[in-house]
């Protein structure tokens, strides 16, 4: 018996659009539009090229300081990275500054919308299990979703069962996060057997999750990740929409 849902987020509850952004434009290209609305706005005195420059030298030198610590696949809290950026342009800054210009910044890249169904299937799903989430994420993805459901992450999932790399400074594939979903839930009275991971990427969702125990069920959404030929598990179960997870639980 399913006891539990857990979701990823991206590629699988959320999906980006580029919004007024060129969709044919390269990544790089894309990331330098978004910086350098972020300049204007905020009166930065660098380039947009600087501030990428700055923005991704500043994100390794976090991953390569904790990877020195022994934790694999490091995460940052996007909200410092912004802090060490400002402080090496000599931008004076707060801690109010430093989050609106991580979420400007995050919603110049583009901006995210609910898979058809999503809310539906999270309202018809609470009635039979425990969901929560397990997802690389920053502070601004609990907004969005805050946002898109029009209520509160806790009004669909338990508040205990709910992980984010930016608050535990780890990401998937490391399959510390699952160890971490296996406690919350053994506390609840839940193994891992008897959870359900959602997700769309084959190695950070579907493999790292059953190297922990649980089920894993593959949302083959146009995001999915399929890296075929990288891992050597298949998922539990496949879904091409939410909606679906309804007839396995």
């Amino acid at each position: 018996m399913i006891k539990a849902v857990i979701f990823d987020i991206y590629g699988t509850l959320l999906k980006t659009e580029t919004g007024d952004l060129d969709d044919s434009l390269e990544e790089e290209e894309l990331l330098l539009k978004s910086f350098s609305r972020v300049k204007e706005k905020y009166d930065l005195e660098a380039s947009s090229e600087h501030l990428l420059e700055l923005f991704e030298d500043n994100i390794d030198k976090v991953h390569q300081e904790k990877e020195k610590k022994g934790i694999e696949h490091p995460e940052v809290n996007i909200v410092e990275i912004w802090g060490m950026i400002l402080d090496e342009i000599g931008h004076e800054h707060d801690e109010d500054l430093l989050v609106e210009i991580a979420y400007d910044h995050n919603h110049f890249n583009g901006k995210h919308i609910l898979y058809p169904s999503a809310e539906d299937t999270l309202k018809e799903l609470k009635k039979k299990a425990k969901l929560g989430i397990v997802s690389n994420a920053q502070f601004y993805t609990l907004i969005d979703m805050d946002n898109l459901l029009d209520a509160k992450l806790e009004d669909y999932f338990d508040e205990d069962i709910l992980l984010f790399s930016y608050k535990i400074g780890f990401s998937k594939p490391n399959v510390e996060v699952f160890l971490m979903l296996k406690e919350k839930l053994k506390e609840k009275g839940i193994d891992a057997s008897e959870a359900i991971y959602v997700g769309n990427d084959m190695l950070k969702d579907i493999e790292a999750s059953k190297k922990a125990g649980f089920k894993a069920c593959l949302f083959e959404s146009p995001e999915v990740r399929l890296r075929k030929g990288e891992v050597d598990v298949e998922p539990d179960y496949r879904i091409k929409k939410l909606k679906e997870i309804l007839k396995i639980i």
